[in-house]
């Protein structure tokens, strides 16, 4: 039982710095879409070197590939590149507090497409509390925000916009989450990760090479750096932690990760970039986390 509990700490301690790192990739001069490639490239190789050591054959059956071709759009390279395209406009404490939506919409996905969810008082009650906290963050952001650079027909402004990323992308990996206990509980725990990075590799790298001029970007150090923090231990130990921890214990005590990202997020922020969230987002970001506590308090 320790060791599980000491590699959930160590998980947490991979993703929670996450939103730090991509944004001072995007300060240092890594075009966004270019810090998602990046990051999933690199872990790609060190995840396909992994199982290369240890002798387990990399899956060559198109039905493997199929199965895993949707966990690698909506747990990978969409969220990937909505986070890194967020955080241009919005905080990067704001992007780990809304990737804590993640189980809200875990449960609400649930309800559609697993038969044997069943929508209860406590769970209303949990993904109500969770969106009331996503409406305090965003409320006072888009009544301010009315009309703002993006033109008053949108009414929305550049950091509204960044958060509906966030959201949108929280909203991914609940998506994600419903597809894989329906698809993928036969796969080997470090095939899948290897599978949906090559993949989500390349699509990133292909929409990178056409949306962006990545060669042309001319990055600091300290940027390039934070790419390669980001693909080691923000993705590639992250998979290699998270998967294994599923194959030993619940999807419900991997889930308690949850609760330790969005506040320590907000404190790297305010530490390491001087960013200052309001006190709605504060709130807000409480009410998310307790929401999905009653959530997953069965």
């Amino acid at each position: 039982m320790r060791r599980n509990w000491l590699h959930l700490i160590l998980l947490a301690a991979c993703w929670a710095p996450s939103f730090l790192f991509i944004k001072l990739a995007l300060t240092g001069g890594v075009p966004p879409l270019a810090v998602a490639a990046g990051r999933v490239a690199l872990a790609a190789v060190i995840l396909a070197a992994v199982l290369a050591f240890r002798r387990q054959p990399f899956p060559r059956d198109a039905a493997s590939w199929r199965a895993v071709a949707p966990m690698a759009l909506l747990s990978t390279a969409i969220p990937f590149a909505l986070f890194s395209l967020g955080e241009r406009h919005a905080d990067s404490g704001m992007a780990a507090i809304l990737n804590g939506t993640t189980p809200i919409f875990t449960v609400i996905l649930a309800q559609v497409f697993l038969h044997d969810e069943r929508l209860t008082a406590q769970t209303l009650t949990g993904v109500l509390i969770g969106f009331a906290g996503i409406l305090l963050i965003f409320g006072p952001e888009v009544y301010a925000s009315w009309t703002s650079d993006l033109g008053e027909e949108s009414g929305l402004s550049a950091r509204a916009l960044g958060l509906a990323q966030f959201t949108v992308a929280g909203a991914c990996y609940g998506a994600a989450n419903v597809y894989a206990r329906r698809h993928l509980r036969d796969l080997p725990p470090m095939v899948t990760p290897t599978l949906q990075m090559t993949m989500a590799a390349a699509v990133l790298l292909g929409v990178t090479s056409i949306a962006e001029s990545p060669l042309a970007a001319r990055p600091d150090a300290a940027a390039l750096g934070s790419v390669v923090v980001l693909g080691v231990f923000g993705t590639a130990l992250a998979y290699m932690l998270y998967y294994p921890l599923m194959v030993r214990t619940s999807a419900t005590f991997v889930s308690l990760v949850t609760y330790l990202l969005p506040p320590a997020g907000v404190v790297l922020g305010m530490v390491f970039l001087a960013e200052q969230p309001g006190w709605h987002d504060l709130i807000g970001c409480a009410l998310i986390i307790v929401g999905v506590a009653v959530v997953n308090a069965r």
